[in-house]
């Protein structure tokens, strides 16, 4: 009998799959990795443009642009790595961080 706490080393395929192969696995780590990464500078280019002198409207508007190309490039960008179409439905992601930020900014 096998010990509750030590988790099998070879568990049963009764789950109808096949496993996934190591590279599609290291392209999601990759994809997931990339996407998070450029998502989070967007969201700081879009806080660096709410807490900026609000006399600057132009470079809150250049924030907000460059967090449109930030996103944009985490979304066409995972999509090549997964070897996808980059273009798709996903790519309407791209106005969000930068259209949040402008509501904070000038319609609040």
């Amino acid at each position: 009998m096998q010990d509750l706490l030590t988790p099998e080393l070879d568990p049963p395929q009764s789950r109808g799959r096949a496993p996934m192969p190591i590279t599609r696995v290291q392209q999601w780590i990759a994809c997931c990795l990339l996407f998070t990464t450029l998502e989070h500078v967007a969201a700081g280019q879009v806080l660096g443009a709410i807490w900026l002198d609000p006399a600057r409207t132009g470079a809150r508007i250049g924030l907000l642009v460059m967090s449109a190309v930030t996103t944009l490039l985490a979304v066409v960008g995972s999509r090549l790595i997964l070897r996808a179409p980059w273009l798709s439905w996903w790519l309407l992601v791209t106005p969000v961080p930068p259209l949040l930020g402008a509501w904070l900014i000038f319609w609040r």
